[in-house]
């Protein structure tokens, strides 16, 4: 059997352990045609590369993400497709939390003050404590991220498609109505939804200018929830307190983008789930789907076309 791994993504140690643990398997990082598994990202899912792999059996991706794949085709092949759901979510969650101190305690002023060499004692912080924080969203990172949050005594909320508990957020929003009375009610909103038809520009200017006007927003999930455009009009008029975004509708961020050139807004590269341990990760969850593949057991976390 023909195993294709993509190159980039897991560390020289663990793609020479996948070579120890399956002897028998040939492992390859380039695209060949007698391949019966694909370990990549979603952006090789496309037409003309499937056929290239005429025996193509089983795609394992490095991301949670799989909306980028052409799924109907996918699907006319029998392919099954799993991803990288939940490895990412503790690395997310830290910097989430991350975000949040670092525009309510000013870090990012302060960090400019001391390059130069700035003693100012001005500054004002603010504290989670007590505040009510929403979540578009209710997944692994989700939770992994409330849960980090439920010390500081703050009152946790999510919006998701189905109703139901879910620990450890104290209420559960669903639909349109839902959907609006988690934002007006939240200091600050932390969106980690995927991105289909129902999400894109699920925040416009009509939704941002519900939050509170000095609340917090922050975007790890998908760029295309948000309409930049709009963001930066409701920025510009003094509405929102902050903004942190490590997603973007395109990517890299154009350099012309005036988000570069607004203060209250705190910019990543698509990077919030960078982790030494990702690697280790995602390597666990490799073998262990290759020897489910191999053994006829049923793969972790299929996607379901």
């Amino acid at each position: 059997m023909k195993i294709c791994v993509r190159p980039g993504i897991l560390a020289p140690v663990h793609q020479k352990l996948l070579i120890e643990d399956f002897p028998t398997i040939d492992f390859v990082d380039k695209l060949e045609d007698d391949a019966e598994v694909l370990i990549s990202f979603p952006n090789i899912i496309r037409k003309e590369t499937l056929d290239s792999l005429p025996n193509l059996k089983w795609i394992q991706l490095f991301s949670a993400g799989f909306d980028q794949g052409d799924l109907p085709y996918l699907k006319s092949r029998s392919i099954t497709l799993t991803n990288a759901r939940g490895i990412y979510s503790i690395p997310i969650a830290e910097d989430v939390v991350a975000r949040l101190l670092a525009i309510n305690r000013q870090l990012p002023q302060y960090i400019q003050d001391q390059e130069q060499k700035k003693w100012n004692r001005e500054l004002n912080g603010y504290e989670l404590y007590g505040s009510t924080i929403g979540f578009l969203g209710a997944g692994s990172i989700a939770v992994e991220t409330a849960k980090r949050l439920v010390g500081f005594n703050v009152r946790l909320l999510a919006y998701r498609e189905h109703q139901g508990k879910v620990e450890p957020f104290d209420e559960i929003f669903t639909g349109e109505k839902g959907l609006y009375d988690l934002i007006r009610q939240s200091d600050y909103i932390i969106s980690v939804l995927p991105s289909n038809q129902e999400t894109i520009h699920l925040l416009n200017q009509k939704r941002l200018r519900l939050m509170k006007k000095d609340a917090v927003l922050i975007n790890v999930g998908r760029g295309d929830l948000i309409n930049e455009q709009e963001l930066v009009e409701v920025l510009r008029s003094g509405h929102l307190r902050g903004v942190s975004l490590d997603v973007y509708e395109v990517e890299p961020l154009p350099k012309d983008s005036p988000l570069y050139q607004l203060p209250n807004v705190l910019l990543t590269p698509h990077h919030a789930g960078a982790s030494t341990h990702t690697s280790e990760r995602l390597y666990q969850l490799i073998k262990k789907n290759i020897r489910h593949f191999l053994t006829g057991g049923e793969l972790d976390n299929i996607v379901r076309l």
